[in-house]
């Protein structure tokens, strides 16, 4: 007998045929994005207002003083719409929790917190310093998610976007709220830091982000 007749018979497996990826379509999917961005515009709320308000006006921007040619409905788009209506939402809830988290925790301290102090202070001097704090505590949140792998997981979200426009700046995960009230929370609850005037800010850093991530040619060098 031969080597050969020795050797075990190969075995061959059998592979099912792929079956085709059953993709919803295209207009679908637009269409079911417009009906949402039209109910939430019409519901009151911000995220849809802004849509409507980035197409009408900011894209005629984009086009007249582009940087990069590129179209607008450029790959990711849905995308982006979809963070912009949904994720954000998700980030406020998110950031919620951690918040009432440290309100619990915070509760032996608050009578030695500086929230007498600074609601002394009158609005010109309040707004300063709670500007500094926030931009203080905001630039090392986002330090530590560039930083740290478990927080850049949930960062590299926003940075995944392969065309940036207006609307690209909303790509979040919903997660880097909880991290936002978790690092910044103590110092707004310490200080007490109204609602108002943190809206106020976040409205300022919202339009500055979209300012940040728009296709335009202009520079703010210094």
């Amino acid at each position: 007998m031969s080597i050969a007749a020795l050797e075990p018979t190969p075995v061959i497996w059998y592979r099912h045929p792929a079956l085709p990826k059953r993709r919803v379509p295209n207009w679908l999917v637009t269409a079911a994005l417009v009906v949402v961005a039209t109910a939430l515009f019409f519901a009151g709320v911000e995220a849809a207002g802004g849509l409507v308000f980035g197409f009408a006006v900011l894209t005629p921007i984009e086009r007249v003083f582009r940087r990069h040619e590129q179209r607008v409905r450029r790959p990711g788009l849905r995308t982006d719409l979809f963070h912009l209506l949904v994720s954000g939402f998700g980030a406020t809830v998110c950031l919620i929790v951690p918040v009432l988290i440290w309100m619990v925790l915070l509760i032996p301290v608050m009578p030695f917190a500086p929230a007498a102090w600074f609601a002394s202070l009158s609005l010109w001097v309040q707004v300063p310093i709670a500007f500094l704090v926030q931009e203080f505590l905001g630039y090392w949140v986002h330090r530590l998610q560039h930083g740290v792998p478990l927080l850049w997981r949930f960062h590299s979200v926003h940075h995944s976007s392969q065309q940036l426009d207006w609307l690209a700046g909303s790509r979040l995960h919903p997660m880097e709220g909880a991290v936002i009230g978790a690092v910044a929370g103590p110092a707004f609850l310490l200080l007490g830091i109204s609602g108002t005037m943190l809206g106020a800010f976040g409205a300022f850093a919202s339009a500055w982000g979209v300012l940040l991530h728009m296709n335009v040619r202009w520079r703010m060098r210094w």
